[in-house]
């Protein structure tokens, strides 16, 4: 667990693990697909209105008559276009705090933050070392996204988090602030997605160690951060192919300790026929 200061995000890989496992489970018990109460695709540092790869329609940060409003500080953020898909086709940046206002219900959502690591103009890539604020949760601390984007040999890239929208917080700030222990640091952010998710479908969940007594409680006053969702002995699912939540899942391959494969297909076709034997 760690403390970020105002509140708790939970950040455990083995936490995660049992959680999304859970959550399959849930979620592909009913054929139909969850509808999110709130679905936002947020096009940072862009006017009017793109569409993605997936044909889901991102809306620019800076298009009039929206339930969010962005406020700058000393307003001195920058906008860039980039030669990449929606999210990633713009960016907002700023060495100054910047904070995206949104009117949301309340509950439990998904936030997910866009960021494309390059080099601006007047902001250089290394540069980039930031926090970043959801309400009373700090979400990332003194992050450079170019060191996650260099791990992760890939320039565009999403972190996703979950919380709880209390009834009386229903105006969530997202508050970008660059470090100020690094020189000429900056801020920055893509694309900002926020999506409903069912009711208690990763909080109000109790587990047990081993070797623990007490049970462990994952509660509404945590913030959790995804690491890894895994289709275990399946493929790749895109956000249009999950249940409702636009959630992204990993085909396994790439986590198997064995090279062999490790899943096999099964024929339901056949019928299996018993035969009693006398002991």
């Amino acid at each position: 667990m760690k403390n970020t200061g105002d509140r708790c995000l939970i950040t455990p890989t083995y936490i995660l693990f049992f959680i999304h496992h859970m959550a399959f489970a849930v979620s592909g018990a009913s054929d139909t697909p969850y509808e999110a109460v709130d679905s936002i695709l947020l096009a940072c540092g862009s006017n009017g209105t793109f569409h993605s790869l997936e044909y889901r329609t991102w809306i620019g940060d800076i298009s009039p008559g929206h339930s969010y409003y962005f406020q700058p500080k000393n307003d001195t953020s920058r906008i860039f276009t980039t030669p990449q898909q929606p999210p990633y086709s713009a960016a907002r940046l700023s060495h100054s705090q910047f904070t995206y206002i949104l009117n949301l219900t309340a509950g439990q959502k998904f936030i997910r933050l866009y960021f494309y690591s390059t080099s601006y103009p007047g902001f250089d890539r290394p540069k980039a070392f930031f926090s970043v604020k959801a309400g009373s949760f700090t979400l990332l601390s003194n992050f450079r996204a170019s060191l996650t984007a260099d791990a992760l040999g890939e320039d565009s890239f999403f972190k996703e988090f979950c919380i709880n929208v209390e009834e009386s917080q229903r105006l969530l700030n997202i508050t970008f602030k660059s470090s100020p222990d690094y020189k000429d640091s900056y801020a920055f952010i893509n694309g900002i997605e926020i999506v409903s998710m069912p009711l208690n479908l990763y909080y109000d969940l109790s587990f047990l160690f081993v070797g623990q007594e007490k049970r462990f409680m994952i509660e509404t006053s945590n913030a959790l951060e995804s690491l890894y969702r895994i289709n275990v002995g399946g493929s790749d699912i895109s956000p249009l192919g999950d249940t409702g939540m636009f959630r992204t899942w990993s085909a396994d391959d790439a986590y198997l300790t064995d090279a062999r494969p490790s899943a096999l297909s099964v024929n339901t076709s056949i019928v299996l026929r018993f035969t009693k034997i006398s002991n």
